[in-house]
């Protein structure tokens, strides 16, 4: 699978309190509220993870592997994802064969606008952040992409983040930098 992704930080919960109004105002439509903890593994090639989202009482998992550019501004990432019955093993099994590099726990708050996910994140120990995934259908054409792409910057448009902070890697690497700085 493939999307476009933005990530930026917010200065504080003020700010980010603000783009959450701002979301509703544009009628970008809530559909979760939930808390995740992603378990990154050391991968050659890309990023390797386990989730686990808990959403009201419902709790699943999937193994999500993905590559991208590690870019401030908007990029394309390739992604795989498996739902994963057997979570508890699975990390045994994968952190024994690769080690666990960091744990990051959020809480998520995603609303939807036409094929893009708004991921407001509150994450422990890092902050406040906005993410913006444009997902593409399979086999996407290049003018399927263009308007892919157009969504994607009227999102950012609507919300008004070019303000913020643009992030270029992933909470891994700033929980990794994060710990090193203790």
């Amino acid at each position: 699978m493939k999307n476009i992704e933005y990530k930026a930080a917010c200065l504080d919960a003020a700010q980010f309190q603000t783009l959450l109004c701002l979301a509703q105002e544009a009628g970008l439509q809530k559909i979760h509220d939930m808390r995740q903890t992603d378990t990154y593994f050391h991968a050659e090639r890309g990023r390797l993870k386990l989730r686990t989202i808990v959403e009201q009482r419902t709790i699943k998992h999937e193994l999500i592997g993905y590559q991208r550019a590690d870019r401030a501004e908007s990029r394309f990432s390739e992604y795989f994802y498996c739902p994963v019955q057997e979570a508890e093993g699975l990390k045994q099994t994968l952190a024994a064969a690769l080690t666990v590099d960091v744990v990051v726990e959020k809480q998520r708050i995603v609303y939807m606008y036409h094929t893009t996910r708004v991921h407001f994140d509150t994450v422990e120990h890092l902050g406040y952040f906005v993410e913006l995934e444009t997902v593409l259908q399979d086999g996407a054409s290049q003018s399927e992409e263009q308007l892919a792409q157009r969504e994607h910057l009227e999102v950012i448009r609507l919300l008004d983040i070019t303000a913020l902070r643009p992030i270029s890697g992933s909470y891994r690497e700033l929980m990794l930098q994060f710990q090193k700085n203790l």
